[in-house]
């Protein structure tokens, strides 16, 4: 894709990118029916003549009315260089049907980071989805994965009143259909957006009273059961745990992949057998781009790491020039290794 720099265009603001195409009732009676989302051509032709490569896809997600729309209108207000116009149509938001977005809304204007110069590359788009719970449960679990497989950014927007175990189901399988799907898609970076809160509160049910909490304490309360209150069955119960456990079980990896980008001191690092997954990986090893000091890392034994898990690894891994040593354990596949080590003549892997 390439953006026309010097084409004159008259500006819409926000389009209609994706339309869920409505199931008749035969259809929702079919247990084999697969959902339809439509492309809009418009839309599609905005993206290859006005955008630039690489693009970074922005997307804001979650239930209906949870101010989805306001946030992707301040993202774009933000990057905006210029003031918009006043007769542009902007993110669907407010009461009633008019406010209600339906499938997935683009801002139709290529925005830039602010720091970014003249000279590199690249744009980035704004996506603003329909409330999941808007849908019907395939309509809605598809739509929503959608978004998942093309974005850079996946924004779940949250309010407290309307955070429902329903929403943590949505997040969990989308993730789980990323995991079991073996291709050589990325997982975007997700992030949990609480609006309304300038800290994580949580309210006492015997006072009424808000407490301040953590932000970990906050995301273990959206994923747990009030004991007092719980008429979930033991199997439900276990089910809400193995959720919140693999959802966040890669926070470590990012705060990890966080010190590594500034890290000026540390040689060697061992973390083997701490329950890394395939998203943690690569994480790590796009700090590792950013990283010259660290000569030897050993990330074997992180039994969820799988074969594809490696193989992206290992390419983004060629990004560092720095690394010597390398433990990966068995999973990382012989034709990865031996792609790494020809392109990295100063790297020695070993699977131990």
């Amino acid at each position: 894709m390439a953006y026309q720099h010097d084409q004159k265009h008259e500006k819409q603001g926000c389009i209609q990118l994706v339309r869920c195409i409505p199931p008749t009732d035969e259809e929702l009676k079919n247990p084999q029916y697969v959902p339809q989302l439509e492309i809009n051509s418009q839309a599609q032709q905005i993206l290859a003549e006005r955008f630039e490569a690489p693009i970074s896809i922005i997307v804001y997600v979650g239930n209906m009315g949870v101010g989805k729309s306001k946030l992707a209108t301040v993202t774009v207000a933000a990057l905006e260089k210029e003031t918009p116009g006043t007769d542009l149509l902007w993110f669907r938001s407010g009461a009633g049907t008019n406010g209600v977005t339906q499938g997935v809304w683009m801002w139709s204007e290529p925005l830039r980071h602010p720091d970014q110069d003249e000279k590199t590359k690249g744009s980035i788009l704004i996506l603003d989805c329909e409330g999941t719970d808007n849908l019907d449960e395939n309509t809605g679990a598809n739509l929503y994965f959608f978004c998942m497989v093309v974005s850079t950014a996946f924004a779940v927007v949250l309010r407290p009143a309307r955070i429902d175990r329903f929403q943590c189901d949505r997040l969990y399988h989308a993730l789980n259909r990323f995991e079991v799907m073996k291709s050589l898609h990325v997982l975007p970076n997700i992030w949990l957006l609480p609006l309304d809160l300038p800290k994580f509160l949580h309210i006492d049910r015997d006072t009424g009273d808000d407490i301040e909490i953590s932000k970990d304490e906050w995301l273990h309360q959206i994923f747990s059961v009030d004991e007092e209150r719980n008429n979930l069955s033991s199997g439900h119960n276990q089910r809400l745990k193995e959720q919140y456990e693999y959802i966040t079980r890669d926070e470590g990896a990012r705060t990890l992949a966080d010190m590594l980008r500034v890290n000026k001191i540390l040689t060697y690092l061992n973390i083997r057998n701490n329950c890394i997954s395939n998203d943690g990986a690569q994480v790590i090893a796009e700090s590792l781009i950013k990283n010259s000091t660290l000569t030897e890392l050993d990330i074997s034994d992180n039994n969820d790491i799988n074969e594809t898990g490696f193989e992206l690894f290992a390419t983004t891994l060629l990004g560092n020039k720095t690394l010597l040593f390398l433990t990966t354990g068995y999973r990382m596949a012989d034709a990865v290794k031996q792609m790494l080590q020809t392109s990295r003549e100063n790297l020695i892997v070993y699977k131990q």
